[in-house]
Parts: C-alpha cells; structure tokens; sequence
C-alpha cells in the first residue's frame, strides 16, 4: 500500500476514534444530566409527598371539625325548637311562676336584669333575671326553693342559675328570702 492511502486511513481511524470519544463523551454527560434530573426529581416527589401527607392530615382534620360542627348546630336548633315563642318578658315570669307555683313556692319578686348579644350563638341574646322567693321558718322551704330552681334549669336548657343568695326580706326584716339569679338566653 501507498504512505497517501495508509495516511488516509489513519486519519480517518483517528476521525473514527474522535468521534466515538465525542459520541461516549456526550453520552456521559447527557446521562449525567438525566441523573441530576432524577435525583432532582426523587427530591422533589418526596417533597411532593410530605406535603400530600400534611394535607391530607389537614383534611382529616377539617372534616372531623365539620362534623363537630354540625353536632354544635343541632344542638341549636334544638335548643331555639325549646325556646318559647314571643318576647321574653312575657313568657319568662309566666314560665317561672307556672313552675314555681307546681313546686308549691310562693314568688315573690321576678325582675329582667341586663341582656346582652351572646357571641358564639348569633340570633340569641342572655338575659339575666332575678328571682326571690320567700322562705317560711321552721319549714323546708330553703332546700325546696333550691330544688324547684334545680328542676326548673333541668327541664329548660336555655336556663342557667349564675348564683343564688339568702338575705332578710327587705320587706320584712324577721323573715328571709332566697334570691336566685339567671342567665337565659333568648331569641333575637
């Protein structure tokens, strides 16, 4: 063979050999490339995945205050289904008196103190009564006007008794009176 055509070859195994190097040396780097991008890409579905998991946490937790929630409002339309038509002014002494009456007390005073928005409930005001009942000495009176009170907040939820008190009649200084306060909660 000729030294032209030798050289030829040569050059042209040194062309193959280059270009080969060149093809495995972008081949390297291209897979380099794809496998930042897969660790990029690991990386971020794990990311991805905590955040799902806290989501779905959140949601756990949003339906279990959802169904609190529905509890708590039928609680209240229960509680507005219990409470008696028109204004409290009305029927809350005829209600007190009713029951007292049937427990065999005696009223003497029923008085509407303050009322007030109540926050949590809207469309409810509280109410705050005053009830006096008097006391007969050597009877049970005392324990029957707490138990008449007891039974009269038990059978009406919307009743609460903040405090109660017994004092001489202001009337009367020789007898006593047992003053009761409540908290009532009304419609708007």
């Amino acid at each position: 063979m000729s030294k032209p055509a030798d050289r030829t070859r040569t050059i042209i195994v040194w062309l193959l050999a280059s270009l080969l190097l060149g093809v495995g040396w972008s081949y390297e780097r291209s897979l380099g490339s794809f496998r930042r991008r897969e660790t990029n890409a690991r990386a971020e579905v794990a990311r991805l995945a905590a955040r799902v998991a806290t989501t779905r946490s959140t949601i756990q937790r949003a339906r279990a205050l959802e169904n609190e929630a529905q509890e708590v409002r039928r609680q209240i339309a229960r509680l507005g289904q219990d409470l008696p038509e028109g204004p409290v002014a009305k029927w809350m002494p005829a209600l007190l008196t009713q029951h007292l009456t049937a427990s065999g007390m005696k009223t003497c005073v029923i008085q509407m103190g303050t009322v007030r928005d109540e926050p949590d409930l809207p469309g409810f005001l509280r109410g705050t009564w005053s009830v006096g009942l008097p006391l007969v000495e050597g009877s049970n009176t005392t324990a029957g006007s707490l138990l008449a009170m007891a039974k009269f907040k038990q059978r009406h939820p919307f009743v609460r008794v903040l405090d109660f008190a017994i004092r001489p009649d202001p009337e009367n200084p020789r007898q006593r009176i047992a003053l009761f306060n409540l908290a009532v909660l009304m419609r708007r």
